[in-house]
């Protein structure tokens, strides 16, 4: 997998638009059929709602999704195909999994200069999906590499037959196959990591709210910046780091208030630097967390500081 740093690649497409539902908007163009599509109408626990196998040589095809609303997969077997998803552009190369979760625009191109390309789609479905996918850590998203090439390429050839031929298959087979798929998924997240994967969601989380402690933050516009509920974000963030996000925020702020308290400032000065305009709700929370004021906590150390001095003189 490369990182593209110009994203011009994907701009001035034109493409014809296939599907329209709500807020979200599908435009697609090629003259190259990809070589096998599958749908399936059963309602699973863990189902399937469209599958594709691709073969693409000698056509460009570009897909816009706007607002994209299901989860899809695409794995590349060979070749490669260029991705956007939101505002970050990918080359993926053989062995690459690509993971678009709903809510964001994405891009999908091939162009014959890239070579023969060969991959797989999938949009799964079910209402075990959303559980498993925030279980495996895959909500969010993301570009990996998978740690067993043969092992997912055996599944997606699996998975292909039953689908062909689901008489001859127990809806629970089709479950269990995507199911198995998800776990090599959740393996290589464990192995080598994913975009925005949990641990790597609550270190950009940490330097977004140590970067902006004196700001008015709101939780609820972070995690929809995040695109996720607040329970899933404070959950994610409590997973890694045994508290809350505003927990977080509210410990950041009154540890530089200590370090403030021991300089000349004004109780209202420090306030206004650790984020609070107002200095009774500044020491409310100090109070909350360390059990007295911050005069009294500023009066205790000067007290200590100066015995200190006391038993210890100077030379």
């Amino acid at each position: 997998m490369k990182t593209l740093t110009d994203l011009s690649i994907f701009q001035n497409r034109r493409a014809k638009q296939i599907l329209r539902e709500a807020h979200s908007i599908i435009y697609h163009d090629t003259s190259e059929k990809p070589h096998e599509e599958l749908k399936l109408d059963a309602v699973l626990p863990l189902g399937c709602e469209y599958f594709t196998y691709s073969h693409l040589r000698e056509h460009k095809v570009f897909q816009r999704r706007i607002n994209q609303q299901f989860f899809s997969i695409q794995y590349v077997h060979s070749g490669s195909f260029y991705i956007r998803s939101a505002n970050k552009g990918f080359l993926l190369e053989p062995g690459d999994f690509i993971v678009l979760p709903p809510g964001q625009d994405n891009d999908l191109l091939f162009l014959p200069e890239l070579g023969e390309y060969k991959g797989y789609g999938l949009i799964p479905n079910g209402p075990l999906l959303p559980v498993l996918l925030e279980n495996f850590g895959l909500a969010r998203g993301g570009v990996l590499t998978v740690q067993h090439p043969e092992r997912v390429e055996k599944l997606f050839q699996q998975l292909h037959r039953e689908l062909l031929s689901p008489q001859w298959h127990t809806p629970e087979k089709i479950s269990g196959t995507i199911y198995e798929l998800l776990l090599l998924l959740r393996e290589s997240v464990s192995a080598c990591g994913i975009e925005n994967s949990s641990a790597i969601l609550v270190l950009k989380l940490r330097e977004e709210l140590e970067n902006h402690m004196t700001e008015k933050i709101s939780m609820a516009t972070l995690a929809k910046k995040y695109n996720m509920s607040l329970p899933v974000l404070n959950r994610i963030f409590r997973q890694n780091m045994h508290q809350t996000p505003y927990q977080y925020l509210i410990r950041l702020r009154m540890e530089t208030a200590l370090r403030l308290l021991t300089e000349n400032l004004r109780i209202k000065e420090i306030a206004a630097r650790v984020g609070y305009a107002d200095p009774l709700h500044f020491s409310a929370a100090f109070r909350k967390l360390y059990r007295c004021s911050p005069r009294a906590f500023r009066n205790n150390a000067l007290s200590a500081a100066g015995k200190s001095g006391e038993e210890n003189p100077m030379p």
